[in-house]
């Protein structure tokens, strides 16, 4: 019997280190986790009016990725884009643009701010309730394949 004690007894031993380098392990990978996530809160609760971002707005910015056009931040996007003038939206007449994102926190969009995109077919906002007042006028004006 004394034979098989010491061995149960390191068998024990070998058990309760794996336990604790688990435990460890566990440890690691939920501190990995949070600092992530701590992370991604940062992102999304980033000032976008400082952003490095192109601006369609005082405070909202506006990227094109893989044919989405995004607009981000708040409050109501510039009201001079017309057809023709010197200051075209930077999407206008793009072929690639076939829907657009657009943030709830927006109150309102500007004329022809969104004109000329013929393979144009969605619009949606993202999480949370739509804060749009205003369209303004000739906002999706030639968009012919647009359907919600």
């Amino acid at each position: 019997m004394s034979e098989q004690g010491p061995s149960a007894n390191g068998t024990r031993m070998q058990s309760k280190e794996r336990s604790v380098k688990g435990i460890t392990r566990l440890t690691a990978v939920f501190v990995v986790m949070a600092m992530a996530f701590s992370c991604l809160v940062a992102v999304n609760e980033a000032d976008y009016s400082s952003a490095d971002l192109p601006k369609c707005g005082d405070n909202i910015v506006y990227w094109d990725w893989e044919g989405v056009l995004y607009l981000q931040g708040t409050g109501a996007t510039y009201d001079d884009y017309t057809i023709g003038s010197p200051k075209p939206t930077p999407w206008q007449n793009n072929e690639g643009i076939t829907s657009i994102v657009i943030d709830h926190r927006i109150t309102q969009l500007g004329k022809n701010l969104f004109a000329n995109l013929p393979n144009l077919e969605a619009i949606a906002f993202d999480d949370g309730t739509p804060a749009l007042t205003a369209i303004g006028s000739y906002c999706f004006l030639n968009d012919s394949r647009l359907s919600n």
